[in-house]
């Protein structure tokens, strides 16, 4: 993930993907996947929302906002 910015570029691409597809077109985000929810054992790049040990990452605390 460090490659890509890290845990804050994760966050960033998080928010630049919603504001794409939502906000800049005047719609409402209704549903939206991210492939992996944790850090898988054989992801080189980590890009899960929570990390193996359990902690949540910035992407993911901005996901959390997604549903509010």
């Amino acid at each position: 993930l460090d490659y890509f910015g890290g845990e804050a570029g994760q966050a960033a691409f998080l928010k630049t993907l919603t504001s794409r597809l939502t906000e800049d077109q005047n719609l409402t985000l209704e549903f939206l996947i991210w492939w992996s929810l944790y850090d898988l054992e054989n992801d080189p790049h980590k890009s899960g929302l929570i990390s193996r040990d359990y902690r949540e990452k910035e992407g993911f605390l901005f996901w959390q906002d997604l549903g509010k």
